[in-house]
């Protein structure tokens, strides 16, 4: 039987000349390609790029071939694919097969940009073959294995190519329109829920809600069981002159973007039911209170994206009227001029809806009245990036057709160059079907970057359990199959309002079996709270120095706990904060300020168990590592760093090379070198090798 050795992929948008030795390429747009003989630069490409695959050998085929195919499902074609055979050259410790593909030649497989491909090896030495030595560079369609022995085939999302077995299926590429880059990358977003972050006392809550009686008041409006209805109708005052006013806090803690939560009028307190885009809510201020609120914030270096929900609107709304408060409304008025908006069936009664909850029907963005009205010269998004917003996040937007995004994306770009749009997609964004459709959004001129839930999940896994696997097939698998471009905009979270607080998950108490009475009034015992806290701060070194963008949900830098949705939104505890922890994100944030690595530095996982995860930013001499250790661990460099930041004490080091590194504890360290092979794993010993590739 065959024995799988190793082998080493890469891909360059250049000849096959170039491979043979380290290079790097530039596309048009001044996106960076490493090519070196150790790392697959990426699997995601420029559109119009010739590419060249090259894998390299520690064993000797006596033949390779290249079969790559188009998605069947976003090509509109079926899976069309063809197969390259390979030329070999043989070189120290092996051989490297190469083959180039011509620009324009994978377009007329597909349009769509998503293909798959993998590696067929064959070891067979008899002249009886399938392959043809004259062949090389070629075309032939595909044909079939004969599943034997002889034959190994290579595919898989790891960094590199595994056999395919035991569920690995093919290797994923990436054809994108390239296009100038968001205002994200290098950033620091801080997600707001209006309502609950500051008040300034200048607005009323509105009529018919009902006002919180203290900012600190720990019962929160909820359900009697989950899931019950709830109106969503006690306020605490937190507006955008209050945002304004702490504009200095959240600048000092490294804040370059805030995001908000819908500002949109709406009778909720959380205004996912819009009544009137064109109305900035009376309780949050006015037109005026935004535009200061974005002028103060771009005085201070910090940009203001809104929260765009343009899949639904509110039952209770201008729109819709269903209680027929603004009058023309579409309910029960088929000459309303929102009438089309809607999707009826045979009653007024029976409309389409958002998940089947009533009070918010589905909008139809196919709607050519309604498109103008979100995207049109005078339409919502235009009004909002002239009072000063710098972009949007599109709430649901897997329920938004890659037509409208692309309408929406191109109405922010025509008013801010770098105007930035993330979707609220929480799978990977790269080849997500929605509703039995392949959607685009990573290919160009839709989305500038998503809501990173993936990461989320791997950040947990790892500080919570240890889960090195879930992090490194996470992380890496992102990035090789995003477009660069959307991997330094990602945008990383730990927590939303769609979430447990990450206190709360870290903290590992669950909720399970409890009321919502229950809920409401569970806090962590001390002991509790304090490994919650030490796992935090692990994961708030990971979610700033991972490639993308961190994004801290009002209030986790502050210690704020809370099981689901509402008890995840809370007030800020203004006055009451956890200081320590306060202080160590503002520490994390000052480190992004401070090395522009973390905008478009290149990401490595040096090191990855369920003791110690080390990953690396950057190349050449500008060098940050992240080790996040889980138990009480020796940690070895074989040249001197520096650490520059840590959640525990400050490591010490006789020699600047060798350093105890405590458990559940996160430290960074610097080094004027570049790593390409940082540990060996001996137990609980570990030393780092670096060499220059």
């Amino acid at each position: 039987m065959l024995q799988y050795r190793k082998y080493t992929e890469i891909i360059t948008p250049h000849s096959h000349s170039a491979v043979r030795r380290n290079a790097a390429c530039t596309d048009s747009f001044g996106h960076t390609y490493e090519c070196s003989n150790k790392v697959s630069p990426a699997g995601a490409f420029p559109y119009d790029a010739a590419l060249t695959f090259s894998l390299g050998c520690s064993d000797i085929p006596e033949r390779a071939s290249l079969y790559i195919h188009a998605d069947g499902l976003s090509s509109g074609k079926g899976e069309q694919g063809m197969r390259l055979a390979m030329e070999r050259s043989m070189c120290d410790g092996g051989c490297l097969f190469f083959v180039r593909i011509e620009r324009g030649v994978l377009a007329r497989l597909s349009e769509g940009g998503l293909f798959y491909y993998r590696y067929e090896l064959d070891f067979r030495t008899d002249t009886d073959s399938d392959y043809d030595e004259g062949a090389a560079g070629r075309v032939h369609f595909c044909g079939g294995s004969d599943g034997s022995s002889d034959f190994l085939w290579l595919g898989g999302e790891a960094e590199q190519p595994q056999p395919m077995s035991d569920g690995i299926g093919e290797r994923q590429l990436l054809l994108y329109r390239p296009e100038r880059e968001s205002l994200l990358p290098g950033g620091f977003i801080y997600h707001i829920f209006v309502d609950r972050f500051a008040s300034s006392g200048k607005h009323n809550v509105r009529a018919g809600g009902i006002a919180a009686h203290d900012w600190y008041c720990g019962d929160i409006q909820h359900a009697s069981v989950r899931g019950g209805e709830l109106k969503n109708d006690q306020f605490f005052g937190g507006d955008l002159d209050g945002i304004t006013d702490k504009l200095d806090y959240l600048a000092s803690l490294g804040v370059t973007v805030i995001y908000l939560s819908p500002i949109f009028d709406s009778p909720s307190n959380h205004k996912y039911d819009t009544a009137d885009y064109m109305r900035i809510d009376p309780a949050f201020g006015d037109d005026e209170s935004f535009s200061r609120l974005c002028r103060e914030a771009e005085a201070r270096g910090v940009s203001i994206l809104l929260d765009g929900v343009f899949n639904h609107t509110g039952a209770d709304s201008r729109y819709f009227d269903i209680y027929s408060r603004y009058g023309g409304g579409a309910y029960k008025n088929p000459d309303s001029p929102y009438r089309s908006w809607y999707n009826f069936g045979a009653t007024d009664d029976e409309y389409e809806c958002w998940w089947g909850i009533k009070i918010l029907p589905r909008v139809n963005g196919e709607d050519p009245g309604y498109r103008r009205f979100i995207v049109g010269e005078d339409g919502v998004i235009r009004r909002y990036m002239r009072l000063g917003a710098a972009g949007f996040r599109l709430d649901v937007a897997d329920e938004l057709s890659d037509g409208f995004i692309a309408d929406i994306h191109s109405a922010v770009r025509e008013e801010r160059e770098d105007g930035a749009i993330i979707g609220e997609v929480w799978e990977d964004a790269s080849n997500k079907i929605a509703y039995g459709a392949r959607r685009s959004y990573l290919l160009g001129g839709e989305l500038d970057s998503v809501m990173n839930y993936p990461m989320r999940e791997a950040i947990i896994g790892y500080v919570m359990r240890g889960d090195a696997e879930l992090f490194r097939s996470t992380a890496v698998g992102i990035y090789r199959r995003y477009p660069r471009v959307v991997s330094d905009s990602l945008m990383n979270l730990l927590g939303t309002h769609d979430t447990e607080r990450i206190l709360t998950v870290l903290g590992g108490i669950s909720g399970d079996g409890k009321d919502e009475d229950e809920l409401c009034k569970m806090r962590m015992t001390t002991e509790q709270r304090k490994k919650a806290l030490s796992r935090l701060r692990c994961a708030f070194a990971i979610l700033f120095t991972v490639y993308g963008v961190p994004s801290v949900f009002y209030g986790d830098e502050a210690g704020i706990e809370g099981y689901h949705d509402p008890f995840c939104r809370r007030p800020y505890p203004w006055g009451r904060e956890d200081v320590g922890l306060r202080d160590y994100v503002t520490r994390l944030g000052g480190l992004r300020r401070r090395y522009r690595v973390y905008a478009h530095g290149l990401f490595r996982i040096c090191f990855a168990s369920p003791e110690l995860l080390v990953f690396s930013r950057g190349e050449g001499s500008d060098m940050l590592y992240t080790a996040v250790s889980r138990t009480d661990i020796r940690y070895t460099f074989t040249r001197p760093v520096s650490c520059i930041c840590t959640s525990a004490e400050p490591p010490q080091s006789e020699d600047g090379c060798t350093y105890r590194l405590e458990p559940n504890s996160a430290y960074i360290f610097a080094a004027g070198v570049r790593s390409d092979r940082c540990l060996d794993n001996t137990q609980t010993n570990y030393s780092g090798a670096f060499d220059n590739v």
